[in-house]
This record gives C-alpha cells, sequence and structure tokens, in this order.
C-alpha cells in the first residue's frame, strides 16, 4: 500500500497516523550491501556471522518451505518458490534476499527490493511541521 500510496492498511480500511518514528532504517540499502561486500572485515566476518545467524532462524521451517511453494507475503495469495538450496548455502546477507525476502515479499529483483526498502527515497516526503 505504502508503494502504490493508497493510504489503506493490509485489511483494506483507510488509515491515518498523527506522528510516527523510524530507527535504524537504511538510507541507502543497495550501497550498505555494496560496502560490506568490498571491505574485507564486512565481507568475510560481519557479513558471514550475519547471514549465517539467519540461516539458523530458517532452519526449524526449512522443510515447509522445501515440500512446496509458500504463499507471498505481499498478497496472501500468490505461491512463491523460495530458493532453499541457495538460502542454506548463503554466506552473504544478499544471497538470503534473493533466496528468500524479495520473492516472499513480491519483488522482482533484489534491486527492487532494496531501493524500496532505502528511507533515501521517502525522506522528501516527510512532512515536519513545527
Amino acid at each position: 500500500e505504502q508503494r502504490l500510496q493508497s493510504g489503506k492498511a493490509h485489511a483494506g480500511s483507510l488509515t491515518a497516523v498523527d506522528g510516527g518514528v523510524a530507527l535504524c532504517t537504511p538510507h541507502d540499502l543497495a550501497r550498505c550491501g555494496k560496502y560490506c561486500e568490498e571491505r574485507w572485515f564486512s565481507r568475510h566476518v560481519y557479513n558471514r556471522f550475519v547471514s549465517r545467524n539467519l540461516v539458523r532462524q530458517f532452519d526449524p521451517v526449512v522443510e515447509f518451505y522445501r515440500n512446496g511453494s509458500v504463499t507471498a507475503w505481499a498478497d496472501g495469495s500468490t505461491p512463491v518458490q523460495v530458493d532453499v538450496d541457495r538460502l542454506l548455502a548463503a554466506d552473504r546477507v544478499y544471497d538470503i534476499d534473493e533466496a528468500l525476502i524479495r520473492r516472499m515479499f513480491g519483488y522482482g529483483s533484489v534491486q527492487e527490493y532494496y531501493d524500496h526498502a532505502s528511507s533515501s527515497v521517502r525522506l522528501q516526503h516527510v512532512d515536519c511541521r513545527s
């Protein structure tokens, strides 16, 4: 709904917000990922540590995903094929985003997901009234 800016929540009803806060949102997720790939420590230590921990969280439910398509989060009805083998072998967060995240949330590519998840594309729309 945010992508379409319809003002409707997942349940389809109109919503209104008087205020909000976002903490630790990535300004440019694609740039963060590129930085992690270019730096030795980020690539060999941080990226592997984070991806292996995420894969461990997935491990208890892996058979649910391996047994066929699952329902996409984006619309609740589209069948999605998760690339389970790529996910389990992931040693980069990018691999998890490709194998699972972008598919579950209806993105055509990881780049599209990164663009949508970055706060840089929304900051100009934030109304800060005094």
